[in-house]
């Protein structure tokens, strides 16, 4: 029964959008389309992942690596969006929630198929229901990320961050016995500007004037 139900809301999804695609692209948290934020050392931000469609796209799988195009940020966790779960068994994202904090580096994830030298972190998660079909997710804030920039960080002062979808696409179902997919493409990367903490004293000195000048004018 779990089958033929899934099947059949598979083959209505493909019969609506049977050329459509994802885009999975990295923003800043709670402000969409904005790919681009400053943090000096010793902050934090937070990046969503989000996953658009031109069309009715759903999928009960999401599979991407986040890749870094430097060492040296701390990744501190993510959370996912329903009806994906933090931290289950379907939950295969490395490194492991349980493991993080972690600072990045190209030995974070290596191994037999890794490429060497490569600065990223795997996004892994799969929807699940006991009862009936896997409860599939369409489009919005796929998982957040946190992240921090180290008080001692010393590397470039910018990082950019991009999305790499698992080449096949996110996995939609079975219909005939065959394996569906939707075409998953990263969107445009995220730029990570970290300046100088004297860059940031100097910032902070410069708007001194223009605070007081406001300052007096609401005085007055």
């Amino acid at each position: 029964m779990r089958n033929a139900s899934c099947t059949a809301l598979v083959m209505a999804l493909l019969a609506g959008s049977a050329s459509a695609d994802y885009i999975l692209s990295p923003f800043k948290h709670d402000a969409y389309g904005v790919s681009e934020v400053t943090v000096g050392p010793g902050g934090s931000f937070e990046l969503d992942l989000f996953l658009d469609s031109n069309a009715s796209d759903e999928t009960i799988t999401a599979i991407f690596q986040v890749t870094f195009s430097s060492e040296g940020l701390v990744y501190e966790s993510y959370d996912w969006q329903i009806p994906f779960a933090n931290g289950t068994i379907d939950d295969d994202s490395k490194p492991p929630l349980n493991l993080l904090p972690e600072t990045l580096s190209a030995g974070t994830l290596s191994g037999v198929g890794r490429p060497d030298g490569v600065v990223d972190i795997d996004l892994s998660n799969a929807t699940d229901s006991p009862t009936g079909p896997p409860p599939p997710f369409g489009t919005g804030v796929l998982v957040t990320l946190s992240l921090s920039v180290p008080s001692d960080y010393s590397g470039p002062q910018t990082v950019t961050l991009d999305v790499v979808p698992e080449e096949e696409g996110f996995f939609a179902g079975i219909v005939g016995g065959e394996l569906v997919y939707v075409q998953t493409d990263g969107g445009a990367s995220f730029v990570l500007n970290i300046p100088e903490p004297g860059t940031l004293s100097l910032l902070a000195l410069g708007a001194l004037p223009l605070i007081r000048r406001r300052k007096r004018r609401a005085s007055t």
